[in-house]
């Protein structure tokens, strides 16, 4: 290669890090912004006031362990995620502590997503590098930033517990390198409380890292694995983890209250319309194609793959593509099924994040530990700066991107947060146990990314009671349209 070639291949990678930069830059930027305007809504001031209500019946919990225990006997089996949200929500000023709390919650996932890329890379640059990467990817597809990193019950139920997952693959998986060195005992307590917290958090989350891990435990004794006794730990702590959330007495009482539960009709139709809306459009998103070109080509990737041979055989690929696909409609299905109707944003972020999840994993199989046609360094940097490049294009022009520069542009979050803290002023002025009547939010601010749902007309609508227990008054309603 000429010395004019290597200078413009050399400023070609530079601009493209540099495109890179700018458009992690941006993201971080829109999502920091819009978190900073964020407010406590729908359940979150049922955590906050360490009590809850159904119908007429109001309960005085006091203290964070009664109250994940009245949780977990009367409502839901998450006890990590409701103590998490608990001590979040309860220990702190609300409203204004709100954005800091989701921005804690969004640095605990990046840096779970860095650690568990660090443990299989082992260089911290690259690490940081594909952290960003994956999460720029996660932030312009995901189905509802609303309902997940703007919302700390969604975070913490339903994000939070996909990036223990990773960790906890990483920390095995970083023991094949070393076969002849067992695993230390910080690893195996690790391993164990990753996989005993993670269906904690959500049950749905768990069931497919269960099954996930089944099917590696009995790959991994089948093959006679070095790893199997380390897989075998964490299929038993999830296992427990799980068992614990299944037989939560307060998950039957919810799901007494939802009226199509486990309606066949309703479960096939609305899976098949998960898979078209969602997860076959995410087959064919250029962005995930362009992670894996990302992944292909990379020579970090490269080494890792090579440390860890044996994975990529014809039939452990086509195993895995299907598992993953099956985890992925099971999920919605197990979704359909507990709710009886389409699954809410929340639920779709998740599942969205098993998808990349598996994606990547997918990629990283595909890659040949031994490649028979090796791409020279010129046309390597080519490739990945073009990639990164394009990448960087679609991500900045992605709805979630656009939609929340929108808004910040055209002053919608800033009347939904101004909204928003009159109803707080509207409600710590009024006198104890008295009946406050709030205004409803515009229509123009419930255009905002972060408006999705709204307390109700009905007094005695669970997120009313909540609201009104949190400010010490009898009820609270949003007055109708007429009056």
């Amino acid at each position: 290669m000429s010395k004019g070639s290597s200078v413009t291949l050399v400023s070609f990678q530079t601009g493209a890090l540099a495109a890179f930069t700018a458009c992690v830059t941006v993201c971080t930027s829109v999502v920091f912004l819009l978190v900073m305007r964020a407010r406590p809504v729908y359940g979150d001031f049922c955590r906050a006031s360490l009590r809850r209500g159904f119908g007429h019946i109001h309960y005085n919990v006091p203290g964070i362990i009664p109250y994940v225990g009245y949780v977990y006997s009367n409502w839901s089996g998450r006890w990590a995620g409701v103590g998490l949200e608990a001590l979040l929500l309860s220990t702190t000023p609300l409203p204004s502590a709100y954005p800091w709390l989701a921005l804690i919650l969004i640095a605990a996932q990046g840096l779970l997503l860095y650690f568990a890329i660090r443990e299989l890379i082992v260089d911290s640059r690259w690490a940081l590098y594909f952290s960003a990467v994956i999460a720029t990817v996660y932030w312009a597809v995901m189905p509802s930033p609303q309902q997940g990193i703007y919302w700390i019950l969604g975070a913490a139920e339903s994000q939070l517990p996909l990036t223990l997952m990773p960790l906890l693959f990483a920390l095995v998986l970083s023991q094949r390198s070393t076969d002849a060195k067992q695993p230390t005992v910080l690893v195996k307590i690790a391993v164990v409380v990753l996989g005993f917290l993670t269906p904690a958090f959500h049950e749905l989350a768990g069931i497919i890292l269960l099954l996930a891990l089944s099917l590696v435990t009995a790959t991994a004794f089948a093959s006679k694995s070095p790893l199997r006794k380390m897989w075998l730990i964490a299929w038993t702590a999830t296992s427990i983890g799980f068992l614990i959330v299944f037989i939560a007495p307060g998950n039957a009482i919810r799901m007494g209250t939802i009226p199509n539960r486990g309606n066949h009709s309703i479960v096939i139709h609305e899976v098949l319309s998960a898979i078209r809306q969602y997860v076959l459009p995410w087959c064919l998103d250029f962005r995930h194609w362009l992670l894996a070109v990302l992944l292909w080509v990379d020579p970090h990737v490269a080494s890792l793959r090579e440390r860890l041979p044996g994975l990529s055989t014809f039939r452990a690929i086509i195993a895995f593509m299907l598992s993953w696909i099956s985890l992925i409609v099971i999920a919605i299905g197990a979704a359909v099924w507990n709710l009886g109707n389409h699954p809410p944003g929340r639920t779709m972020n998740m599942v969205y994040a098993m998808f990349l999840m598996g994606w990547i994993a997918l990629a990283f199989l595909a890659m040949r530990p031994h490649p028979s046609l090796s791409i020279q360094p010129a046309r390597r940097a080519v490739i990945l700066s073009g990639a990164l490049l394009l990448l960087c294009a679609l991500v900045a022009t992605s709805d979630n991107t656009v939609r929340g520069i929108s808004d910040l542009v055209h002053g919608r979050t800033k009347t939904w947060e101004a909204e928003m803290n009159h109803r707080h002023a509207v409600l710590k002025s009024a006198d104890r146990n008295a009946n406050v009547v709030v205004p409803p939010i515009s229509d123009f601010a419930k255009k905002s990314a972060l408006s999705w749902a709204d307390i109700t007309e009905d007094p005695n609508f669970f997120a009313n009671q909540c609201l009104a227990q949190y400010y010490g008054v009898a009820s609270v309603r949003i007055s109708p349209s007429t009056e």
